[in-house]
């Protein structure tokens, strides 16, 4: 049993290993990704955010490869805390993020000053509704007016009303009445009717 898990582990390792040296669509030895200050390409690789698997520098060093200088070894143990706790996408949603967040803040400010820009419109449409409503109220009261005083003038005379009048003018009065007819004020009916009572006077 012991021994199958030792082939599992060297599997484990080797695929681990593997993996390491194959990115980019080339490979990479182990003792580049050991010591990238050899390899400028590379060097500038990792400046871009490439980051070997977790693991890496603990094959090199059961390889005898392991990083030789202090600064080396600080580099690896670096790669191998960022590739735990920060990856390129976590980056490039947090840069989402912020880029929603700056156009939600943008898209508040202008629509605050949308609102506030229509506030004088808002008062003069009021002010020309009231202007109009009184306007109209204008027009309404002075058309009442004169519908009344042209209902005053064109009622027909009340003369054939009253009886205690000595004397008046039949004749100027069935020309009024004449007139009256042939504007459409009174109906035939009502001419023949106001006609009748100013002949029974005259009898």
């Amino acid at each position: 049993m012991l021994t199958v898990f030792r082939a599992l582990l060297g599997l484990a390792t080797a695929g681990a290993a593997f993996a390491a040296i194959m990115f980019n669509g080339g490979i990479v030895s182990l003792d580049t990704i050991a010591h990238p200050n050899n390899d400028p390409q590379f060097a500038d690789l990792v400046e871009r955010g490439y980051r070997p698997p977790s693991g890496v520098v603990e094959v090199l060093e059961r390889q005898g490869q392991a990083p030789e200088t202090r600064h080396e070894a600080d580099y690896g143990t670096a790669l191998k805390w960022y590739d735990d706790r920060r990856s390129a996408t976590e980056y490039n949603n947090s840069l989402e993020e912020e880029k929603r967040d700056l156009a939600i803040g943008w898209a508040i400010a202008l629509g605050a000053l949308f609102l506030i820009s229509l506030l004088p419109w808002a008062r003069f449409v009021r002010k020309m509704n009231a202007s109009g409503d009184a306007a109209a109220d204008k027009v309404a009261k002075i058309a009442s007016q004169g519908t009344t005083a042209l209902k005053e003038k064109l009622r027909p005379s009340p003369i054939i009303g009253r009886s205690g009048l000595s004397s008046f003018s039949v004749a100027d009065e069935l020309a009024k009445w004449s007139k009256l007819r042939d504007e459409g004020v009174v109906t035939a009916a009502e001419f023949e009717e106001a006609r009748a009572r100013l002949l029974k006077r005259t009898t």
